[in-house]
């Protein structure tokens, strides 16, 4: 029974992280918006006829639509996206406590299928505390075959009754205790064999380092989380041995959740990729670099960005240093913003102006400008004065010149 109010609650447990995975923080939204309408449009100048050869310039269709929907307490409750060749339409259901309970997509219920788009970065980060970790340990479909010992703590975990075709899955897990703590776990397939071992190491009554083994055909596999004082990985360190060799180490390091470092050591002890991250606030990242090794041969890639004062990205600057060649290339983004600090005209520009992007927000706050139209040529406008000048240039060129048909985007 004990085991069974465990899984029900680390199921309620899973539906509440779902159902604050999708809101308006999440879209970076300031203010009590209820809808969102952004349209995107490709902004390369080509020279364009129509099928009686008349000169077009530009595409007025979006390449791309979005609508969201959300409550009064900040849930995405519609989501409307539509693409040059594909669309998706989903309805989001909440029960009374704010969980998501259910998604209907085009009108079909569809948790199933969507559910790991919501899950997905929230089990990351819960797989990342020892209290996810042990959740995910004592989970179980079959509550009512697991052992107690007399301190009424699980020994053993049934997790299955089918094997599969391989023979390997997870079948049972034994749990073994040193002085009521948890000292380690040996979990084991359907023809007995130990598939996994899991060592735990204390300081001051908590849980700081798991060690995981396990055994393949050709490698014996090690990994070991660290943990800081509050339960959260700082460090995971993944070995591949070979008759007690080190084949490959492979170590990353986190901060608040977020990946600061990540190294890809050979077997000889040389570092084979190496990674490392800044971030700005919290989970946006700042600066992001690669470092390869192949042959004797260095090759850096590096992408920084820079963000206003709204968390809005303003430039990426790629970077790649390679044995052979080299490169840099900027993409900065323009805004116009509305009187809440969202952005309603967003500029993507690498030399030229590359695409515009519109907003139509409405918020619950009626005394808002709610839901104003931005025409597509008044964002144009915005981003580059001279666009249509530069439009009736090129359209003058093609005119003289009708057997012109190169792409010609426009500098500033």
């Amino acid at each position: 029974m004990k085991n069974f109010v465990l899984r029900i609650t680390f199921l309620l447990f899973s539906f509440v992280l779902i159902s604050q995975v999708e809101t308006r923080q999440n879209f970076d939204l300031l203010g009590l918006v209820s809808n969102l309408e952004t349209s995107e449009y490709y902004l390369v100048i080509q020279n364009v006829v129509d099928k009686n050869g008349k000169f077009i310039g530009r595409l007025k269709e979006p390449t791309s639509t979005k609508k969201l929907a959300f409550d009064n307490n900040g849930l995405l409750i519609r989501e409307f996206e539509k693409h040059r060749h594909s669309s998706i339409d989903n309805e989001y259901i909440y029960n009374e406590y704010d969980s998501l309970v259910d998604i209907k997509s085009d009108g079909v219920n569809n948790l199933g299928k969507r559910y790991l788009k919501f899950i997905t970065e929230n089990r990351k980060k819960r797989m990342m505390t020892i209290k996810g970790i042990m959740n995910q340990n004592f989970f179980t479909h079959l509550p009512e075959q697991n052992i107690y010992n007399s301190n009424n703590q699980i020994v053993k975990i049934f997790y299955n009754t089918i094997p599969n075709y391989a023979g390997t899955q997870r079948a049972y897990c034994q749990f073994f205790y040193q002085k009521e703590k948890l000292d380690a776990i040996k979990c084991y397939d359907f023809q007995n064999n130990l598939l996994e071992t899991k060592k735990y190491e204390y300081k001051n009554e908590s849980i700081v380092r798991e060690i995981a083994t396990r055994s393949t055909k050709k490698n014996d596999l090690r990994k070991i989380l660290t943990f800081n004082n509050g339960g959260v990985v700082t460090n995971i360190k993944n070995e591949t041995l070979k008759d007690n060799y080190f084949i490959q180490v492979e170590e990353e390091n986190f901060q608040d959740y977020n990946k600061t470092s990540h190294i890809i050591i050979d077997s000889t002890g040389s570092p084979f990729e190496k990674y490392s991250y800044q971030y700005y606030l919290k989970d946006k990242v700042s600066e992001e670099k690669k470092t390869f090794f192949r042959k004797g041969m260095k090759t850096e890639q590096s992408t920084n960005y820079t963000f206003d004062k709204f968390s809005n990205t303003l430039s990426k600057i790629n970077k790649f240093e390679g044995p052979e060649e080299s490169y840099e290339n900027t993409i900065n983004y323009t805004y116009k913003y509305d009187v809440k600090n969202n952005w309603v005209i967003k500029c993507v520009s690498q030399e030229f102006v590359r695409s515009v992007a519109i907003r139509k927000i409405s918020y619950y706050d009626e005394m808002l400008n709610n839901g104003k139209v931005i025409e597509l040529d008044e964002a144009i406008s915005f981003c580059d004065k001279d666009y249509f000048k530069k439009l009736e240039k090129i359209k003058k060129e093609i005119e003289s010149n009708p057997n012109l048909m190169i792409e010609v985007p426009h500098k500033n």
